[in-house]
């Protein structure tokens, strides 16, 4: 696995949504950031830290986390 400069320490993977999502009952779905800058935000149900950034806009979140993430607008589900 590749990996691109980090954001506030945190390595950012270089995985397409494609080999993360398992479909609809899969325990994660991936999120796109519709923004530039980079942003590291806390999941409010499980804690864990998602690094974006305009070289890394897609990421697997956990569905307990992504209606909150959702709600931000600044990302939409790929």
């Amino acid at each position: 696995m590749q990996t691109r400069p980090s954001i506030s320490g945190l390595p950012l993977p270089s995985l397409a949504a494609s080999q993360v999502y398992r479909g609809p009952g899969a325990a994660t779905i991936p999120l796109q950031y519709l923004q530039s800058s980079n942003v590291v935000v806390r999941g409010p149900a499980t804690g864990r830290r998602y690094a974006f950034s305009a070289w890394n806009r897609v990421q697997s979140v956990d569905r307990r986390d992504a209606r909150a993430l959702l709600s931000t607008r600044m990302f939409r589900a790929v």
